[in-house]
């Protein structure tokens, strides 16, 4: 598992963990108090563009949010939230999950990890690699493209070169560590999987991540369909399956195809 949850899904795990929230803690003006430990990579969504999510959740909940400095956040801070009554620190409570849960779907929260097998350990296959930018190249000096930005700089190390087979978003030292646990523990399925045998696969044709190639910035190469193929997505199927029962991935990435980057 290279650097791109409990066991839920996703979407329904709790993302902060929250103390004092029952009865509160009463400061001099009669204030009750409740505490919420998030990571630091969600509090600019609590935040907001120009703190408009903070100032929106606090009228709605009618409370006072003390979020940390992005400096005192680093490493995850406690939120603290300030309201007259025990129902509007639930209630507020309950609105940033929400926000947590929906930053954790939306594509300006990146996937952090991957589950990939390494294609670098091919020599043949590099040269192959290495022959396909060259033509890329030369084809672009040609027809004038690198003024397009096509140049060496946009392909990815030879060394790095290989197939993903499931994409995650793990955001703290926990999640890393489950899911690290999870591969150790689905390895003997996967062997399973490619009934013991050497596997061979044709890489053929190059796709673009999103749907619009206009757009693009990142391009992969497919996995053509044979025989052998199918073994090898059985066994992606094993690892998606053993990491969708860990909680570890969410719903849209479920059926993601296997890609050689």
């Amino acid at each position: 598992m290279a650097e791109a949850s409990p066991p839920e899904k996703v979407e329904n795990l709790p993302m902060v963990q929250r103390e004092n929230s029952v009865g509160g803690q009463s400061d001099e003006a009669g204030l009750l108090s409740a505490s919420m430990f998030v990571d630091a990579c969600f509090f600019r969504f609590l935040v907001g563009k120009g703190g408009i999510t903070k100032q929106m959740l606090e009228k709605d909940t009618d409370v006072s949010l003390q979020i940390p400095s992005p400096k005192e956040a680093k490493q995850g801070k406690y939120l603290v939230i300030q309201g007259e009554s025990q129902e509007a620190l639930d209630n507020a409570m309950h609105q940033v999950n929400t926000i947590i849960n929906q930053a954790i779907k939306s594509p300006q929260f990146q996937y952090s990890h991957f589950v990939s097998i390494p294609l670098a350990l091919h020599p043949q296959l590099l040269e192959s690699v290495k022959a396909f930018q060259k033509t890329v190249l030369e084809f672009d000096d040609e027809s004038g493209m690198s003024n397009k930005g096509i140049d060496k700089s946009i392909f990815v190390k030879h060394t790095t070169f290989h197939l993903t087979l499931l994409m995650l978003k793990l955001w703290n030292e926990e999640l890393v560590q489950n899911a690290a646990d999870c591969l150790q523990k689905v390895t003997p399925r996967v062997h399973e999987a490619l009934e013991g045998s050497p596997l061979t696969i044709t890489l053929r044709g190059v796709d673009c991540m999103k749907g619009n190639p206009a757009k693009a910035h990142v391009l992969y190469a497919d996995v053509e369909p044979n025989d052998q193929a199918g073994r090898l997505i059985k066994a992606s199927q094993v690892i998606t399956e053993a990491f969708t029962e860990a909680g570890l991935v969410m719903d849209k990435d479920q059926t993601q195809t296997l890609k050689s980057v």
